[in-house]
């Protein structure tokens, strides 16, 4: 069998067939990732789930190429193998062969890497993930050759049938198919199959899925070639044939009750915590966790079999029972609707209609006659911290509030109307403080404190913060020496009130009287209703604007942040350290001392048009307090203003400034361990391209890039192949 092997594969490797096809696969796969993915041009995420869906759509025609690559000929019938044996060693070699052409693309991570981080163990899964699917698709293109007895013929069929698999996912978001055909097409589905795998799930039902349909179609392969030759099975082995069909379907239809998984990416986001055991231990009664799933969305997303997944995970754990409802049946969508619960809206694709189906996806803990929910989850990224905070809050009644005081003027309902909503909705109940000169009065409800901005806090109140600082008080404060014009011209004027910013100064938090810009910074499109030439034409541009910093992923903020005119910051004493930092392209911009209302240019036009400053160097542009007093500063008093976020949103919004509000105020409330799982949360680790903070950097990168995947590898593989060209020479020159 192993000289066999031997043959089979050394015969394959000298086709110049499978060195064309691994050229066009090595080039294609990467011009598809890189180029029309337009990674180079904004699009860029270390993200490899696109390389996978790439190669595995691209395997539906390369797989059936590489069988017709196995040469079959006449003389192998007499070749003392059994037909099963035969037909898994070319399985073997088919493998073997896709294996080789995939292996120049494990250059993919490392080039990733120069970007930004890369999760090995999700390249792993995936990678072994796309090994089982050759296998599976190797056993059915030969099954196929043997049912049909035309290798042209298979070739076409099992193309078909392989890029069917790929995309009959896609199926199910354009039409409304019968339950029934729901559940055969998520059986069938690639997709529905690499999902765990693309997120570093080693997931026992996936893997038998791939092995129970190798060996169905091996064993197929080999009844049909059996067949053909006129041989006949005895008693015994039509006996056997029918044991292994039948445990092979058994496990198939069991492995959904009877599977482990286990979760190997860095992050762990789909397995439960050692802090959420420890949440659990807490409770001295009955945890029950209800999951109503809506039937549409449990055909249409993989997503929702990992949040059913770790619910069952967590029930493993004392005092938790849980059960899976569909809104649907016994009257459950007038029981959600009675406790103010209500669906999605979403939209399904018929012929030719646009229909809108409500669809529930919603998490109900009940504990000690008390009840929370969640309302509507579809990932289960952020499943874990969105339960540990009402578990935290039904086991042990123990409220999470934050006092908001907005010490500028503006209006927490109206100027920051996402910190209330986005507070309530992570655990947080929010006090608001009132401006007057009673606040001590008005801390009584928690010792967490946030202030927006400092211009009209007098002495006599930052006196009042002080001596709540000072009473074991934390502080997370947002402010800066200036303020700007936001809903007009941008002028930034100096603070009428400093008592505030000289009361941190005391404490070690120094506020240096520059601006700081960066060549990170944010890009905004600005529109006129003239052009350059006066007329009445609108007229669009997108610029960066230098002077909202984009703060490059790093420690403390993984996911980077945006800054408004920012001021950089220095700490005074040993007790207080760096939080956050600025790139090392960025500079400072001194104020005008002519001009009181206009002490720095801000007009975005006049920015882009002066030269950037010669000293550039990175800038400090966050504190935080690491003795007894409990306190962060950010310079920037708009940095959750309604109005700026909604600049930088976009279309989509942009939500990390107040995703990093809340790791702080956890942190601030010493909850690191609930902090940290919120991070991760809210942030997709290994996703950004932070290791290219400037032009340089980022072409010297790409550069590398293009060179390993466009000429390196495709100059290994021709190497290879001339390898083979002179090994077959030495080998015919010997005979």
């Amino acid at each position: 069998m192993r000289n066999y092997l031997k043959f089979k594969l050394f015969c394959v490797l000298q086709n110049p067939l499978f060195f064309i096809i691994s050229l066009a696969f090595n080039l294609f796969c990467p011009v598809y990732f890189f180029l029309i993915k337009n990674f180079f041009g904004g699009n860029g995420s270390t993200d490899i789930y696109p390389f996978f869906f790439i190669v595995s759509a691209v395997s539906s025609i390369i797989i059936p190429v590489l069988c017709l690559n196995l040469r079959f000929s006449s003389f192998e019938d007499f070749i003392p193998l059994s037909s099963l044996k035969k037909t898994f060693v070319k399985c073997i070699v088919i493998s073997i062969q896709f294996t080789l052409m995939l292996l120049p693309q494990t250059a993919l991570p490392l080039c990733l890497n120069l970007f930004g981080d890369v999760d090995a163990s999700i390249f792993f899964t995936g990678i072994l993930f796309l090994e089982l699917f050759a296998f599976t698709a190797a056993a059915l293109c030969l099954f196929l050759e043997e049912l049909t007895g035309n290798a042209l013929a298979a070739f076409f069929i099992s193309s078909v049938v392989l890029g069917a698999v790929n995309g009959i996912n896609f199926l199910m978001i354009y039409a409304n198919p019968l339950p029934a055909v729901s559940s055969l097409i998520k059986a069938v589905s690639l997709a529905w199959h690499f999902d765990s795998a693309g997120k570093g799930i080693l997931d026992t039902r996936d893997f038998f899925y791939f092995v129970i349909i190798s060996v169905f179609f091996v064993l197929a392969a080999v009844f049909f070639e059996n067949k053909k030759k006129g041989m006949k099975l005895y008693d015994e082995q039509k006996t056997a044939a029918i044991c292994i069909v039948i445990i092979l379907v058994t496990g198939l239809l069991n492995s959904n009750h009877f599977y482990v998984r286990h979760d190997i990416s860095r992050d762990h986001k789909t397995s439960v915590s050692a802090y959420s055991k420890n949440i659990l231990r807490l409770a001295e009664d009955k945890i029950h966790i209800t999951y109503y799933r809506s039937s549409l969305l449990n055909d249409l997303y993989p997503q929702s079999r990992d949040i059913h997944d770790y619910l069952y995970e967590l029930s493993m754990q004392k005092y938790i029972s849980y059960e899976v409802k569909s809104p649907e049946k016994n009257g459950n969508t007038e029981l959600l609707n009675k406790y103010g619960i209500y669906g999605r809206q979403f939209q399904t694709r018929g012929n030719n209609t646009t229909e809108f189906t409500t669809v529930y996806s919603t998490v109900v803990i009940e504990y000690a006659g008390c009840w929370d929910v969640i309302p509507f989850i579809l990932s289960s990224s952020s499943l874990e911290y969105d339960l540990d905070v009402r578990l935290l809050n039904l086991i042990s009644s123990k409220k999470r509030i934050v006092n908001v005081l907005c010490g500028n003027g503006l209006s927490l309902k109206n100027d920051y109307s996402y910190v209330v909503p986005w507070l309530n909705s992570q655990g947080f109940i929010c006090n608001e403080i009132q401006l007057n000169d009673e606040l001590d009065s008005q801390f009584a409800y928690s010792d967490l404190l946030m202030v927006l901005g400092s211009s009209k806090i007098s002495e006599e109140m930052c006196a009042q913060i002080d001596a709540f600082i000072e009473n074991g008080g934390k502080l997370f404060a947002l402010t800066n020496l200036y303020s700007a014009d936001i809903e007009n011209n941008w002028y930034i004027t100096e603070n009428a009130e400093t008592a505030f910013t000289a009361m941190l100064e005391k404490r070690g938090f120094g506020i240096k009287r520059e601006l700081c810009a960066d060549i990170s910074c944010a890009r905004i499109t600005l529109t006129s209703e003239q052009n350059e030439e006066g007329k009445d034409d609108a007229v669009s541009r997108a610029m960066n604007y230098p002077l909202w910093i984009s703060v490059m992923p790093q420690k403390n903020a993984p996911a980077g942040i945006t800054l408004f005119w920012p001021e950089p910051v220095e700490p005074l004493n040993g007790e207080i350290k760096p939080l956050l930092y600025s790139s090392d392209q960025s500079w400072l911009i001194e104020p005008d001392g002519n001009s009181r209302e206009t002490l720095f240019l801000t007009n975005p036009f006049g920015i882009n048009e002066i030269k950037f400053a010669s000293k550039k160097q990175r800038q400090i542009l966050s504190l935080y307090s690491e003795g007894k007093d409990r306190i962060v500063l950010i310079p920037d008093q708009y940095f959750v203003n309604s109005l700026m976020l909604g600049y930088t949103g976009g279309t989509t919004g942009d939500y990390r400034n107040l995703d990093f509000m809340v790791n702080v105020l956890l942190k601030l409330n010493g909850e690191p361990e609930l902090a940290e799982i919120q991070q991760k949360a809210s942030f997709s680790s290994g996703k950004t391209l932070y290791k290219v903070f400037d032009s340089e950097s980022f072409i010297s990168a790409k550069n590398r890039t293009l060179f390993c995947m466009f000429i390196l590898n495709p100059l290994i593989i021709c190497a290879f192949w001339i390898f083979m060209i002179i090994r077959r020479k030495n080998l015919w020159s010997l005979r």
